[in-house]
């Protein structure tokens, strides 16, 4: 089993939708070469707004090119904007604090056991 879930600091830090678009596929790509009978699980990403939809939708599209599964978090795993700062408590509110982590493990399980 492989979960895949980054994009993060790409779309925090500058990555332009069209790289992502371009080394994110390719990644994917390349694991599944290398790990052909793995069970792959790509999250997107907890990023909410029109901007972080298009990386999102990179993930969905890799996810079904490459016969993966794609995990919506920011969706199913129940976290809202409004809720989102308290299960992200660093300093830049992008990593999650056990809390956090919590909710994207249930929401991964419960995608590999339907």
């Amino acid at each position: 089993v492989i979960a895949v879930y980054l994009g993060t600091n790409d779309f925090a830090n500058g990555c332009t939708l069209a790289q992502f678009a371009t080394n994110y596929p390719a990644m994917i790509a390349s694991i599944t070469e290398k790990y052909p009978d793995a069970d792959i699980y790509l999250l997107n990403l907890l990023y909410y707004g029109s901007s972080a939809d298009g990386f999102c939708n990179v993930i969905e599209d890799a996810a079904e090119t490459y016969g993966c599964t794609y995990v919506d978090i920011r969706n199913d795993a129940g976290f809202t904007s409004s809720n989102l700062g308290s299960y992200m408590p660093d300093q830049y509110g992008v990593h999650p604090g056990s809390a956090g982590m919590e909710l994207i493990a249930n929401c991964v399980v419960d995608a590999m056991t339907k």
